[in-house]
């Protein structure tokens, strides 16, 4: 399958940091997390069309094609540090399952039951859970080496520091980390510490690992409809609150990048959060090439309005933005 490669310029109240979007698909589907290749050349993506496939599209061409084809549901993408292959989530009935796919076009190897996953900075291992704990997984040969006992959680809630020496993941709602080495666990952050009732639903750890963003529900302490980002420095045990946030990611030691009332915006750490892209229309999940100068998300196009009224668009497309500085 092929598609054209839309240029669509949207009217932003952006700062001069940021250039116009950029509409890269344009099917009338939903598609929504990107993910950049090591090289910067190719951006996977989930697409529902019949199924819930992963697409790719060779940003040199604009030329969009199925990496996956099947009924299942695949979900959480992400490539090996070398860009070889890539290891994503698949959805049967009841069964997930951890997948590694050689690229350009496999075969897939189905690893067995798995959450969620997170290569190791090398790339020889794959961090994965279940119902039972944390575990390492050879991508090679599926073989599985339990190294922490946790609850289960979402895509997304393990995290390995740069180093490779150190595991990060949520249980029970608190920051918790293991040692690869000697398996010895303790709790970094508690979410209790804000509220009782409170938990952290996700978090990212900055590329010197000295500070951790993460992100707090407060569903159950008010209405509030955005969760709050909360900066945890880990050599001072400092918290600090950054308002509302979702889907944060680092783009360097000293600049996030996330979603906040629809848009995309950077800050600084204790700085104003920055309008970069997007326009309150469900702009999220924000994806950087590994230079920082393109930042690429999902996005629902701007509600049109008709004779019979207001239409608000139920897919959503791929966007990009250039920052600069």
């Amino acid at each position: 399958m092929t598609a054209r490669l839309v240029v669509c310029l949207l009217a932003l109240a952006a700062s001069a940091t940021v250039q116009a979007d950029e509409q890269l698909t344009d099917n009338r589907h939903k598609d929504w997390a990107p993910v950049i290749s090591p090289d910067g050349i190719t951006l996977l993506f989930l697409s529902e069309q019949i199924n819930h496939d992963i697409s790719r599209l060779d940003l040199s061409t604009g030329e969009i094609s199925l990496l996956t084809d099947d009924p299942a549901r695949e979900e959480h993408v992400r490539f090996a540090p070398d860009g070889s292959r890539v290891a994503y989530l698949v959805t049967t009935g009841l069964d997930t399952h951890v997948v590694v796919h050689p690229l350009p076009d496999g075969p897939p190897r189905d690893l067995g039951p798995g959450d969620d996953l997170e290569w190791s900075p090398e790339g020889t291992w794959l961090a994965s859970r279940d119902a039972s704990g944390i575990f390492l997984l050879d991508p090679d040969t599926g073989d599985r080496d339990e190294i922490a006992a946790a609850g289960p959680g979402e895509p997304g809630s393990i995290h390995w520091r740069r180093t490779g020496e150190e595991l990060l993941y949520l249980h029970e709602g608190d920051i918790w980390k293991v040692s690869i080495q000697d398996r010895v666990r303790r709790k970094l952050f508690s979410s209790k510490a804000e509220d009782g009732r409170a938990n952290f639903r996700g978090f990212a750890i900055a590329p010197g690992g000295e500070h951790i963003v993460a992100v707090l529900d407060l569903s159950r302490l008010s209405l509030k409809s955005e969760d709050e980002g909360l900066l945890l420095r880990a050599d001072s045990g400092e918290r600090v609150r950054l308002g509302p946030m979702h889907s944060p990611i680092w783009r360097d030691g000293d600049t996030l990048i996330f979603s906040r009332g629809g848009s995309i915006h950077q800050m600084s750490p204790g700085g104003e959060a920055t309008h970069v892209a997007g326009s309150n229309n469900s702009a999220d999940e924000p994806a950087l090439t590994p230079d920082g100068e393109w930042l690429y998300f999902s996005a629902r196009q701007p509600e049109r309005r008709t004779s019979g009224g207001l239409i608000r668009p139920k897919y959503s497309e791929i966007y990009r933005v250039r920052l600069t500085d």
